[in-house]
């Protein structure tokens, strides 16, 4: 895009990063209601194959518009820009909600604070590793976490 068409659509590269950002955002949302709208937590033989196949999927996306290197240089910039900064925090929190409102509507369990922030945590994880090595898509996620961990 040339820069005449980008001052005339966005008004300056700041607002061009801000308007990538609530777009990354919205896929991701739409992404992860898809997910939990396409599947019934009932076609899962327990709660841990049920993330397993949720984390899959975040691992097999191949979103070109959201990348590690893209979300990197993102937050690289954020921290010169507050309006970007804000846009950033505003996205995360949308997903996290996203999440939150997901997991209530298809598990019988509500889940803690505690929890939607590791399913957060481990959201994003997944989908950087999904990025950097298509082979990890393999690995039974809750199972190595839970030796890892229990």
């Amino acid at each position: 895009m040339s820069h005449s068409k980008v001052l005339r659509y966005f008004g300056d590269k700041n607002s061009l990063n801000i308007a990538a950002v609530h777009r990354a955002g919205q896929m991701l949302c739409s992404q992860i209601i898809d997910w939990f709208e396409a599947r019934d937590i009932k076609e899962f033989s327990d709660m841990k194959a049920y993330m397993n196949a949720f984390f899959h999927s975040v691992s097999e996306s191949r979103n070109m518009l959201i990348t590690p290197k893209k979300i990197i240089m993102t937050t690289a910039l954020a921290s010169y820009s507050k309006e970007l900064q804000n846009a950033v925090r505003e996205e995360l929190h949308h997903i996290y909600v996203t999440l939150q409102e997901q997991f209530a509507a298809n598990y019988e369990k509500k889940l803690s604070e505690e929890e939607i922030h590791i399913i957060f945590f481990i959201y994003f994880g997944i989908y950087y590793v999904g990025f950097i090595d298509p082979k990890m898509t393999e690995i039974d996620i809750t199972k190595g976490i839970s030796q890892l961990f229990l």
